[in-house]
């Protein structure tokens, strides 16, 4: 993404195009939401790993495995 700015050169009346880069702060920003979107993945998948093994174990004590 690019911004372009026009503005007086020096008071002479000259315009001057200043051209700024949004790009590195756009990859900055973009890196911390996938860290972000990562961390609440790794979570819910911890979450439901547990849960899985909560849920084995149970029918396993209880003889339901066998069914």
């Amino acid at each position: 993404m690019f911004i372009v700015c026009l503005s007086l050169k020096n008071g002479g009346g000259r315009w001057k195009m200043e051209v700024e880069d949004k790009w590195l702060k756009n990859t900055i920003f973009h890196h911390a939401i996938i860290l972000i979107v990562n961390k609440l993945n790794l979570k819910r998948w911890k979450m439901e790993d547990r849960n899985a093994f909560f849920v084995g174990k149970c029918l396993f004590t209880t003889g339901l495995h066998r069914l």
